[in-house]
């Protein structure tokens, strides 16, 4: 039978006292990536990781903004732009 390894209590105290940190530190490491991925002088156009993630966001925006439109019109997006 194998044992699983259970957090031991002063591990879950310590999770309990910084459970308000969490956010702060995932901004934080983003702008760690952001620093250390989105300076770099290499490449930014074409099929490079700087690229693939602006497209990334970008396109999870749209998709935000398109559907937010779309519950606050009523109208499908192609009808909203007249193809529809």
């Amino acid at each position: 039978m194998s044992m699983v390894a259970m957090p031991s209590l002063k591990t879950a105290q310590h999770r309990r006292a910084n459970r308000h940190r969490r956010p702060q530190e995932i901004t934080l490491n983003w702008f760690k990536y952001s620093e250390k991925h989105m300076t770099q002088s290499s490449a930014r156009f074409g099929f490079v990781e700087f690229a693939e993630t602006w497209n990334g966001r970008l396109a999870m925006l749209g998709f935000v903004i398109g559907l937010g439109t779309e519950l606050l019109t009523g109208q499908g997006i192609l009808s909203q732009i007249g193809l529809g």
